[in-house]
């Protein structure tokens, strides 16, 4: 992560406090380290030094105005190494998810993931589905995701969906307590 900081970011991180959590084991979870003061913006031009990246807005840290982690301190957070989102939580809406207690990733730690698989395995993840980002809301309550575009081969594309909408192929990625 330090490399990634770096390279990416220009950022020279220290992540000697950092607590990653005690079940973290690399075979199984992806870790995800987010340091302070990193934002959505920062991490969309790292992302758009490799590929291009449809956003449809100027400023993404100024929409997506809600997130249940936020980098005001360094944090390590895990997600089950899946390439394509969680399939358990396949077509279910922000709100049933809520409902059920699901923690989902925040749409700047799926930022960072893609960067992080992509420099470790040199491809994408969520090349099938949908990537529905539930720990992050827009402004007007919607909920990002992420996506291969489908009719924009090779373009990350940044969407949207109303918080009561399932929709068929979007998963959830959850966090995992630790």
């Amino acid at each position: 992560w330090t490399k990634i900081y770096k390279k990416y970011f220009k950022r020279k991180v220290d992540l000697a406090d950092i607590t990653i959590p005690i079940h973290y084991d690399p075979e199984k979870y992806f870790c995800v380290i987010v340091v302070k003061g990193i934002t959505m913006n920062e991490v969309i031009k790292g992302l758009k030094k490799l590929f291009t990246v449809y956003l449809g807005v100027e400023d993404l840290s100024a929409i997506v105005t809600t997130n249940d982690r936020i980098a005001d301190k360094d944090y390590a957070i895990i997600f089950d190494k899946n390439i394509e989102a969680d399939e358990e939580f396949k077509n279910l809406s922000v709100n049933e998810l809520r409902k059920k207690g699901v923690n989902g990733i925040t749409l700047l730690e799926r930022l960072l993931l893609e960067i992080f698989y992509l420099n470790a395995a040199g491809r994408h993840l969520d090349a099938n589905n949908f990537s529905l980002c539930s720990g992050s809301l827009y402004s007007d309550g919607g909920v990002p995701s992420i996506y291969w575009g489908r009719d924009l081969p090779g373009i990350l594309v940044l969407g949207w969906y109303h918080p009561e909408s399932p929709i068929y192929r979007l998963c959830v990625r959850v966090r995992l307590v630790a």
